[in-house]
């Protein structure tokens, strides 16, 4: 396998809501992610890993979550980054997925006009725009407002994707947005361009750690895989894995190339993308070497909805 070192000198969500056959191990096939910065980490890991030796794959992102529900029932996503909660849906309805690793430990920020405010009670009041109404963004506000004892009816404004939340947060009369990387830094820039000055007030996964005494942020999104991939294709998702872990030291080392190769899997400038890496809390850690970390923060996803979670609290065997 190609070392950490070697690798920085070499310059759905989902998998199929039923069990997929797998392809030939020889055959190329596609890893998934949405637009936002962990999937740098597969990028990266497409064009100069070790596992793409075993089984050559390709990565796509998808534009939504409505694109990632819909490429779970067609079948063209066979697997993904993903929520974390997704993966803890299906597994709670029956579906032999698992949660394979965590990619990034928080990349939600509140941007604001003008001055940046310190922390949620600051949000009391005020009109806020952000994208993926029920998605993650979403049940991370709301779990963080409930615990604070903020009301913040009638003032969230829901857009289907995050370019569009950035629109209406420059256009329209909005304080604040809610945005993920890399559109939380593409917000600054792009506020430049317009004449509005745009400002970082704070880290979702900041707040996370004060309101619930952690260290480590959100367990936000990772690696979603088949039981049936865990089982025959083990050499790949060792080798992954290595790759994964020197993707994410090599992104650091090289932010502005990364950030060339992200800018064909999301909707950002390069110099935005070389911003938002820093931002990203992007890691590559086992999901169950944090599984109590992760169990934590799906409890508490489990304690606001538990449909979220499928209807029932997850526990150790969603990892693999």
């Amino acid at each position: 396998m190609l070392k950490r070192r070697q690798f920085i000198g070499a310059t759905a969500a989902a998998f199929a809501a039923t069990a997929l056959p797998l392809r030939a191990a020889d055959s190329a096939f596609t890893l998934w992610g949405p637009p936002v910065t962990p999937t740098v980490l597969l990028a990266v890991a497409a064009q100069m890993g070790e596992a793409r030796k075993i089984r050559p794959f390709t990565v796509k992102s998808w534009t939504s979550p409505d694109q990632l529900r819909a490429g779970l029932l067609n079948k063209s996503i066979e697997i993904s980054i993903v929520p974390s909660y997704v993966a803890a849906n299906l597994r709670a309805q029956g579906q032999p997925v698992v949660l394979h690793n965590i990619m990034t430990r928080g990349l939600l920020a509140v941007m604001s006009k003008g001055k940046p405010i310190t922390g949620l009670k600051d949000l009391a009041g005020q009109k806020l725009v952000m994208p993926f109404k029920g998605d993650m963004p979403d049940l991370v506000l709301q779990i963080l407002a409930k615990r604070a004892g903020i009301d913040l009816t009638n003032l969230v404004t829901y857009t289907a994707t995050p370019p569009e939340a950035v629109t209406l947060f420059l256009q329209k009369d909005f304080p604040h947005a809610l945005l993920p990387e890399p559109l939380a830094s593409a917000s600054i820039l792009k506020g430049k361009q317009e004449g509005v000055n745009v400002v970082r007030s704070f880290p979702i996964d900041k707040i996370w750690n004060e309101s619930f005494g952690t260290q480590n942020g959100i367990a936000q999104a990772g690696l979603m895989v088949s039981e049936t991939v865990v089982k025959e294709q083990a050499d790949f998702l060792a080798a992954l894995d290595k790759d994964l872990l020197a993707a994410l030291d090599w992104v650091a080392a090289n932010n502005k190339s990364a950030a060339e190769i992200a800018a064909n899997y999301m909707p950002a400038s390069v110099p935005a993308l070389e911003r938002a890496f820093e931002h990203s809390a992007l890691t590559a850690v086992r999901a169950k070497d944090i599984g109590t970390e992760i169990l934590q923060f799906l409890g508490e996803m489990y304690q606001l909805n538990p449909k979220i979670v499928g209807g029932k609290a997850p526990d150790a065997n969603l990892f693999g």
